[in-house]
């Protein structure tokens, strides 16, 4: 019958165990940190996508403002109720997708959402009139509104 070796183990210092214990702490504290780093630059990341899908309808939405400023003028002309609707439905899809319209009408003239075209006898620094609307995509100016700004004479200049 083989006898088993006496293993001696060695009594753990309480120093040593301070240590291990420390280093357990830093080592736990460095992981939270990269974890919150991890967390924090992926939603930065998807922040950052956001935006790219943003600015690349913006371009689109830019380039039909044109077609439907000429929608609006042949409804003016027109008056046909087919034009109305799909005017209606467009309007209504733009709007889902984060477009807004300024359409500044007997308000006070704001330089961050209209361009001045000209100034006419009329309340002074009201909108007398708009030539053509304005747009916000969430909230931005894509292209601000432009109108006619009375000054302030009651007299027609004519």
């Amino acid at each position: 019958m083989a006898t088993k070796p006496k293993t001696t183990t060695r009594p753990v210092t309480n120093a040593k165990k301070d240590t291990s214990r420390q280093q357990l702490l830093q080592l736990e504290d460095k992981y939270k940190r990269i974890v919150a780093d991890y967390h924090n630059q992926h939603k930065r990341l998807l922040e950052k996508q956001e935006q790219i899908v943003r600015f690349a309808n913006q371009q689109l939405i830019e380039k039909l403002l044109p077609v439907i400023d000429s929608l609006y003028i042949a409804q003016a002309h027109l008056k046909d109720s087919g034009l109305s609707m799909v005017i209606n439905q467009l309007s209504q899809v733009l709007e889902s997708e984060g477009i807004s319209t300024i359409s500044p009408d007997n308000q006070s003239f704001d330089p961050h959402l209209m361009d001045c075209v000209e100034v006419v006898p009329g309340t002074k620094d009201i909108v007398v009139s708009t030539l053509s609307l304005g747009y916000k995509y969430h909230d931005k100016v894509i292209r601000p509104a432009k109108v006619k700004v009375g000054s302030g004479d009651s007299k027609s200049d004519q």
